[in-house]
């Protein structure tokens, strides 16, 4: 199969599009370029590959030169444009009687075509909504490719008959540049208002973090705080619900974050919930506040025009959404000469208007005094973590002051307060109740809480609802709403068993979590617990699956039912094999009962398997003998998760008849979810994936199967193809305890890795698009053995996708 690209000539260009643009197009040409890059071209655009330093001429020569075919963003002001007539003319004249199509116009408003540009085909994409613009680019570039238009699908019968039913397609990440008022937003019950009922459709809770931790202006101090502290604040709201994305790093200049603003507020569902957090450095100018993006040049003035404004009312009330909460973490601590030529007085005394439509409100960190650090990230954390969530404005503003309150400003770098010792109260909000408190027993706010709130606060829930009191928790679990949401169910085919499989593999989702949940419960000292696998495990898997397309569906509903349940079964598995082993292993601790005849066997069978790491042994008796007791306990939890999957083979039978037994074999979740064939993709999670390519697993893994064979839910299953999606997977979500043993052996030593900045390094790292499709993991490895154990996933993955094309 194709993943991308269909099936794109092997000309000798080094990029397969050149996109022509005039400056005030750049908004059209960055969309235009995200969706080829989306499927998987080679794109070259100024806006993103003339950075600092780039010859501008020889790189717009190369590109004319050395790309396969030019894409011109037809306007007025581009026809007009002496650069763009040259750009255009240039590839017009490489293929002058269009044979090879080197020239393809994209018209962005209705503007005349002059001379010989007439001559060739164009495709327009004004007046469209984003997804049809979307479809229309993508098929005059499928057909300009293949040099005809034959459809990928058999066309309707002309008598008539329902249209097929389309499958979602992924946003875009650039905000469509086109109307607004045309954009579909689908089917929604709609209150007199016209807002979406409450209770009419259940809708997502979303969360975008965009932090600003360092900047191309040496002027302009670093924050880099900011890098762990997100990680840990969208680590917590996964946990309380939300889907999570921390914005791309490399790409934090002010286009890119408008872009990625406008693209998280305009794509929403009709019913979500939105959180946008933004954090780096803050200025103030004229009644307006703006968050300083890392281009920003502290040269140029006015300064603010450079910078990126906090007021997003506008794009929020054409949100779909049915509330958008927004967080602002601004720091004020800039040089005292600085400040005078980037910023006034009065950081968050803003404006910030009204919006129709969509409930909304802004936090802002506040603070009247330069160089005072803020806390705001760090108590969003905490209170995150507590349970449950606060269930509306008021609740969330007494949660976070609560938290502020209890902290000592001198040690956050503020000055003292009223007495010398707190900080003074807010002067009150422009609309909503004051957040201000006075200081406490000698201590007070490190910052203050500015909200103001477009909305009723007491009706406005920023939180997914808590469980009602007697409610099984399974059914609020963080793993049943990601299995719920998850996009393999977008891309399976409609057979008459789906909606049942899907349901069934759902509910057993939230089941897994609290078995997790309940082993983990048992193992609060083990340093290779990752909570978060299971999550990131599944946004690998998606990622990975949205590359096969959509058209047609490439999964059967029994290979979606596994790719969704298989990431939980996995670390619910893992979690209770070694909590049932800590009887036997160094991290088991005194209240280990090691009496027992199974504790005895089960030990001398762990001192069996470690003595195969001779290494280890003799580091943890190093660390003793130097009281290093934290490493030495560490280096044991490593080697109990690694003897937990060499035992594993004997004792996943029984684990799971607990997890599974209670699926009925009739079913078609029975049917799938068989114990062979979740024994062997297990054994395939943790694999190489060219383990799959050796002699002998065809009989373990087959390539294509019948499931509920001669019954009405009959379906097929590609086993060995499940099995290589898992595998890649895994290796991209960076699993600690399976990282090469060069990690453990740097424990007890001069310069040991820390396992909590490795843990922050995982839940930060990024792969990052390299060439056509491949993908290069980018990760602040504070270590080099860390960096080390990252190489095997770095080439597992760059194999990847060239096996899901296979």
């Amino acid at each position: 199969m194709s993943i991308g690209g269909w099936n794109q000539p092997s000309g000798e260009g080094r990029w397969d599009f050149f996109v022509s643009y005039t400056a005030r197009d750049r908004s059209w040409a960055e969309w235009i370029a995200w969706q080829l890059e989306s499927a998987d071209f080679r794109v070259l655009v100024q806006a993103w590959d003339m950075v600092a330093g780039s010859n501008w001429t020889a790189t717009m020569q190369d590109g004319i030169r050395y790309s396969t075919r030019t894409l011109a963003v037809c306007s007025n002001a581009y026809l007009e444009s002496v650069f763009g007539e040259q750009e255009w003319q240039a590839a017009f004249a490489a293929d002058p009687t269009g044979a090879d199509r080197r020239l393809l116009p994209v018209r962005i408003e209705a503007c005349p075509r002059p001379g010989v540009l007439n001559q060739r085909v164009s495709v327009d994409l004004f007046s469209l909504s984003p997804q049809d613009a979307r479809d229309a680019l993508l098929q005059a570039v499928r057909e300009a490719i293949a040099g005809r238009a034959k459809p990928p699908a058999e066309p309707r019968f002309p008598g008539g008959g329902p249209m097929p039913p389309r499958a979602p397609a992924t946003s875009a990440a650039p905000t469509f540049p086109g109307h607004s008022d045309s954009v579909a937003a689908g089917p929604t019950i709609t209150a007199p208002s016209g807002r979406a009922a409450p209770g009419a459709e259940v809708g997502e809770c979303r969360a975008l973090l965009i932090g600003v931790a360092g900047y191309e202006d040496d002027a302009l101090p670093a924050r880099p705080e900011l890098t762990p502290q997100l990680d840990a604040v969208a680590e917590a709201l996964e946990g309380v619900g939300y889907r999570a994305e921390v914005h791309d790093r490399s790409r934090l200049g002010g286009s890119a974050v408008k872009t990625a603003i406008h693209s998280f507020l305009r794509d929403a569902g009709p019913a979500d919930t939105l959180l946008l957090l933004l954090a780096g450095h803050g200025v103030h100018h004229d009644g307006r506040d703006f968050l300083v993006p890392a281009d920003a040049d502290t040269g140029y003035q006015p300064f603010w025009d450079v910078c990126v404004r906090l007021d997003w009312s506008e794009t929020i009330s054409r949100s779909p959404a049915r509330r958008v909460l927004v967080l602002v973490d601004a720091a004020d601590d800039l040089d005292e000469a600085l400040r005078v030529t980037l910023t006034e007085d009065g950081w968050s005394e803003g404006r910030l208007s009204p919006g129709d439509g969509t409930d909304h409100a802004y936090l802002v960190r506040r603070t009247r005094y330069p160089h005072a650090a803020s806390p705001l990230l760090r108590v969003l954390t905490e209170v995150l973590g507590e349970r449950p969530a606060p269930a509306d404005l008021p609740a969330l503003r007494a949660a976070l002051r609560r938290h502020l309150t209890a902290m000592a400003p001198t040690s956050l770098g503020g000055p003292g307060g009223r007495d010398g010792s707190g900080w003074p109260g807010d002067a009150g909000d422009q609309a909503g109740p004051s957040c201000g408190t006075p200081a406490v027993a000698g201590r007070g706010e490190p910052c203050e809480l500015r909200v103001v709130e477009h909305c009723d606060p007491a009706r406005f829930r920023p939180f997914p609802a808590a469980p009602v009191a007697g409610a099984s928790a399974v059914a609020d679990h963080p793993w049943r709403r990601a299995a719920e949401r998850h996009a393999a169910w977008t891309l399976m085919t409609d057979t008459p068993g789906a909606e049942e499989l899907r349901t069934a593999t759902i509910e057993l989702a939230g089941v897994l979590g609290g078995a997790r949940d309940r082993a983990a419960a048992r193992l609060p000292a083990d340093p290779w617990l990752d909570q978060q696998l299971a999550l990131r495990l599944v946004k690998r898997v998606e990622f990975l699956a949205r590359l096969l397309g959509t058209e047609p569906p490439p999964l059967s509903p029994a290979e979606a039912a596994l790719l969704v349940a298989m990431p939980f079964l996995g670390e619910a598995v893992g979690a209770i094999l070694v909590a049932d082993a800590t009887v036997a292993h160094p991290g088991a601790g005194a209240t280990a009962d090691l009496r027992s005849g199974a504790a005895a066997a089960l030990t001398a069978d762990f001192a069996s398997f470690s003595g195969r790491h001779p290494r280890l042994l003799r580091r943890i008796d190093r660390a003793r003998r130097t009281a290093d007791a934290a490493a030495a306990e560490a280096i044991g939890w490593w080697l109990a998760h690694r003897w937990s999957v060499w035992r594993s083979g004997s004792q996943l039978g029984p684990v799971l008849g607990e997890l599974l037994g209670g699926l009925d074999p009739d079913l078609p979740i029975g049917e799938v979810l068989t114990g062979p064939r979740i024994i062997a993709l297990l054994t395939a999670l943790r694999a190489e994936p060219a383990y799959l390519n050796r002699p002998g697993r065809a009989a373990t893994l087959r390539d294509q199967v019948t499931v509920a064979a001669a019954t009405a839910d009959e379906m097929t299953l590609r086993e060995r193809f499940v099995g290589y999606l898992l595998a890649v997977a895994h290796r991209m979500a960076l699993e600690p305890a399976a990282l090469p043993v060069v990690v453990v052996e740097h424990l007890g030593v001069a310069d040991a890795v820390d396992l909590a900045a490795l843990a922050e390094t995982i839940r930060g790292a990024q792969w990052q698009k390299r060439g056509r499709s491949g993908r290069a993991l980018s990760a602040r490895c504070q270590h080099q053995a860390a960096a080390a154990g990252c190489g095997p996933a770095r080439r597992a993955q760059s194999r990847g996708p060239g096996a899901l094309a296979a």
